[in-house]
């Protein structure tokens, strides 16, 4: 089993994987682990004897090892997808999340804070690496983490490439046990520092998809790193991550260091971050741990924030940080801001001004004993943003030389589109106002004048290469269970996708291999009646995208000096 939610002792799974008796849904399989057997359970349409199946065997796609003598450099990929790597650890092992991929190792607190884990590792891996560079790749369908550079990895980029469809964390820099490279000394000159490392202009989507507990980007121990003008969207815990230690290796905490370790001067900016936070807890759009001197955090655009703790989330031993020009949209009751000052090593020290929120929660979660020592002024909370605001919004997320890259690019293919409402025998309802699910407008909806089981058709006006297939319907009138069917004439549907035990609001179905299609239906099972869960399904947005585009500069990788 994999527990994928919040639990305490007592609580059950929350997830079963990979039991025979639970195959009762199309698209479900179950591998028999001694005799090598797949079972599956076809989708309707399906032919196996034509189907492609894609069984990833590798865990690792690239690994690149220089030393700190002799780094490796100098080394460009561009244009490259890279795909369907695996990580069989959990399988054979277990993986239980600690926190941002990393698993405990030692038996105390303090080795935690000071970084005796093992981390989550990724498909592409680099060490020692200099002058490496990463220009508008695909990373998709990916096991563990996508990229990570640690281990004096220095002056290297990461720009311009797409990110969906991972398992953990998309980019990792650092590791957790490189806060002293030196030792208790300083300053320090270590060749074990990452520092000077850039990661800009990318798009990441739906990424965290099976360890839940990874943030889009996480970075530990750097100095001088660079994040800005991101895209991130649709992710189940934290946006941008940055520190670890919660202060305890920082001077006055519990492991004993005196001096400061090598985070500092790191900036985050000008990154559009939408919809984090959207299964866990106790994170942020924006999150920090540890002292970092130098450091800012400025002109980032955050857009529904709704979870606990606040969007930009300052937690333990958070020192030294600057937070300014911010902008949070969308947060409802939700903190915009909130600097963790209840246990452990408060954040102190630090200057939030400037910022703009609808929302007027902000949390210091100050104890009695002490007051928050973080200076907070001038900043603007109310519900009718200021047109400063709102730029700052249009100025967060890729340069225009790289919007291309991101998915929706393209358009939503299904917008204002020919659309019909049909019961089940499939006969017109020519009252159910189908126009409305592809209006581009959440407060109208469609909705069948007169029964339960009813399908939504949309005709894309010819074929298309769908990738994925993005609907809202209204927290009290969404079908419980649906189906996605596809077709190329409007006569003969395949079913492409099941959903079941859907709660209502956004469902987001991305597909491994790109469905051609012109016809789409969305087609109610569940409930069928009043009295069960869920309601008679209306459906208030309907979008549809084709794959992500791969570079359509030059491919390849080459020596570069």
């Amino acid at each position: 089993s994999k527990v994928t939610a919040p639990c305490s002792p007592g609580d059950p799974p929350t997830w079963i994987e990979n039991a025979y008796e639970l195959l009762d849904e199309e698209g479900e399989w179950y591998l028999n682990r001694s005799d090598g057997y797949i079972y599956y359970r076809p989708r309707g349409g399906e032919d196996m004897a034509t189907a492609q199946v894609i069984a990833p065997v590798l865990e690792s796609l690239i690994d690149g090892a220089g030393t700190l003598t002799q780094p490796l450099r100098n080394l460009v990929f561009e244009g490259l997808t890279f795909a369907y790597a695996t990580w069989l650890v959990p399988s054979t092992d277990r993986y239980w999340a600690g926190q941002a991929g990393f698993q405990g190792i030692g038996s105390t607190m303090e080795d935690w804070w000071d970084g005796q884990t093992t981390k989550t590792p990724a498909s592409i891996a680099f060490r020692a690496a200099h002058q490496i560079r990463f220009e508008r790749n695909v990373f998709i369908h990916l096991g563990a983490s996508g990229l990570s550079l640690e281990y004096g990895s220095r002056h290297n980029k990461i720009t311009g490439n797409v990110w969906t469809d991972i398992s953990a964390a998309a980019i990792s820099i650092g590791h957790v046990n490189d806060h002293h490279p030196c030792g208790d000394a300083a300053p320090c000159a270590s060749g074990e520092i990452n520092e000077h490392n850039t990661i800009a202009n990318n798009y990441i989507a739906r990424v965290g998809r099976e360890y839940l507990d990874h943030p889009a980007i996480w970075v530990g121990y750097t100095d001088n790193m660079l994040i800005e003008h991101n895209e991130i969207s649709d992710v189940p815990y934290t946006g941008i991550s940055l520190g670890w230690g919660w202060g305890e290796v920082d001077p006055g905490g519990a492991v004993g260091y005196t001096k400061e370790t090598i985070a500092r001067n790191n900036r985050i900016q000008y990154n559009l971050i939408r919809n984090p936070m959207q299964v866990l807890r106790d994170g942020g759009a924006i999150y920090t741990l540890g002292s970092q001197p130098g450091t800012t955090i400025n002109h980032n655009a955050i857009i529904n924030y709704n979870n606990d703790y606040g969007a930009i989330y300052l937690d333990n031993g958070s020192r030294h940080i600057e937070v300014f020009n911010n902008v949070v949209q969308g947060t409802k009751m939700s903190n915009w801001l909130y600097h963790q000052n209840e246990s452990g090593l408060p954040a102190a020290d630090n200057v939030i001004k400037s910022n703009y929120s609808d929302s007027p929660n902000m949390e210091c979660n100050a104890v009695v004993s002490r007051a928050c020592s973080d200076v907070v002024s001038s900043n603007t909370m109310d519900s009718q943003l200021p047109e400063e605001a709102l730029r700052m919004i249009e100025q967060a997320g890729l340069e225009p030389a790289y919007r291309e890259i991101r998915q929706e690019s393209l358009g939503n293919l299904a917008l204002k589109q020919p659309a019909f409402a049909y019961y089940s025998d499939g006969t017109l309802d020519e009252a159910a106002s189908a126009e409305l699910a592809v209006d581009n407008d959440d407060v109208s909806y469609a909705v069948a004048s007169k029964q339960w089981l009813w399908q939504l058709q949309v005709d894309l006006g010819e074929l298309q290469h769908i990738g994925r297939i993005r609907l809202r319907m209204p927290e009290d009138k969404y079908a419980t269970s649906f189906q996605l069917a596809t077709s190329s004439d409007g006569s003969k549907f395949q079913i492409d996708r099941s959903v079941m035990d859907f709660k209502g609001g956004v469902s987001d179905s991305v597909f491994f291999s790109p469905v051609k299609a012109r016809f789409l239906r969305i087609i109610a099972l569940k409930p069928d009646g009043a009295g069960q869960p869920g309601g008679q399904m209306a459906i208030a947005r309907l979008e549809v995208f084709s794959p992500p585009a791969t570079a359509k500069t030059k491919s390849g990788w080459r020596y570069q000096k």
